[in-house]
């Protein structure tokens, strides 16, 4: 018995000393280009705002962007930006991610998601947004029927985890140390 203890700790030790963490500017490229993937469904949803002003699918782009990352990430261990870079998302045993942990690693993306889920159904249900054909009267409403604090209170704790990358050892940020996950070169 202690014997197998001894092993799975040589083991462990062993993947340690063997993973290479991604740092902060391979992690930065690979969010770049999850930003290009993002780009169409934004593109779909900015023009849904101004013209056609369709709440379900207003609601079905929010859908998009809050399963993307998750399910990317529990199902191939990495979004296509971090396939693209060769990185991928491990537990501390260097194991697959398990969909507990994608969700918990993506908790502030999904709640920012969700918080526009939540403006796009106020502001759908707002009599103003119909009429609403500027840049300036949209964001006007938005201010009005949703408070934009929790997304700078979600942006601050992404500078933060983006600092964390880059001062810490194993290059985790405070999502992945929330989620008990690493990222790692392949």
């Amino acid at each position: 018995m202690e014997q197998d203890v001894l092993d799975k700790d040589l083991l462990t030790e062993n993947k340690e000393r063997q993973r290479e963490y991604a740092g902060f500017w391979i992690r930065v490229g690979a969010s770049f280009i999850d930003m290009v993937v993002y780009l169409p469904v934004i593109g779909i949803n900015m023009y849904n705002l101004y013209f056609l002003k369709s709440l379900p699918l207003a609601l079905l782009a929010t859908l998009v962007l809050v399963v993307y990352k998750p399910f990317m990430e529990y199902r191939y261990g990495a979004t296509l930006g971090k396939m693209a870079v060769k990185v991928k998302v491990v537990t501390g045993d260097s194991d697959q991610i398990s969909i507990q942990h994608a969700v918990v690693r993506n908790i502030p993306g999904l709640l920012g998601n969700l918080l526009s889920g939540l403006t796009a159904v106020l502001l759908f249900s707002n009599a103003d947004f119909q009429s609403a054909s500027t840049m300036f009267e949209v964001a006007a409403l938005q201010n009005e029927v949703m408070s934009p604090v929790p997304n700078y209170v979600i942006s601050i704790f992404y500078c933060v985890s983006c600092l964390a990358v880059a001062f810490n050892d194993k290059k985790q940020g405070l999502h992945d140390m929330m989620a008990g996950t690493y990222c790692v070169k392949q």
